[in-house]
Parts: C-alpha cells; structure tokens; sequence
C-alpha cells in the first residue's frame, strides 16, 4: 500500500517533532523514526490498525502519545 499523508496531518508531524526536540534535544528524531517506522508497518500490513470511524484504522507508536489514523 502506498502511504500519503494528508497535508494538515504532515503539519501536526512537523509540529510534534518540533515539540519533542524543543524538550529534549534528540528526542524529536527519535519521534520521527517512531512515526517513519508505524507509516512502513501500515504501508506494508494495512489491517494490522485497530479500527477507528468507519473506513478508518489507526496504529499507535510504541514510546509516544501518538497515533496515526489512516484509511486502507
């Protein structure tokens, strides 16, 4: 499956991996491994993700808040 990110869910990943690095310098490309990581493992399994809202799944990153909700 080819993985596209919407451009105000790019927005948010910018903004978070942006937060995380103001807090802890590093962090914020820890974070954005995290998410590159859960994006090949819904590229690659897309039913792996928990259903959402209708047509929609989500997958949950490993050490942060965050989730990504996206559609098969």
């Amino acid at each position: 499956m080819v993985v596209r990110l919407h451009p105000e869910a790019l927005a948010e990943y910018g903004e978070a991996v942006g937060f995380y690095e103001e807090r802890v310098p590093g962090l914020g490309r820890e974070f954005f491994d995290e998410v590159q990581r859960v994006l090949r493992v819904i590229g690659d399994h897309p039913g792996l993700g928990s259903p959402f809202d209708g047509p929609y799944r989500r997958a949950y990153c490993q050490r942060f808040p965050f989730g990504v909700v996206y559609r098969e």
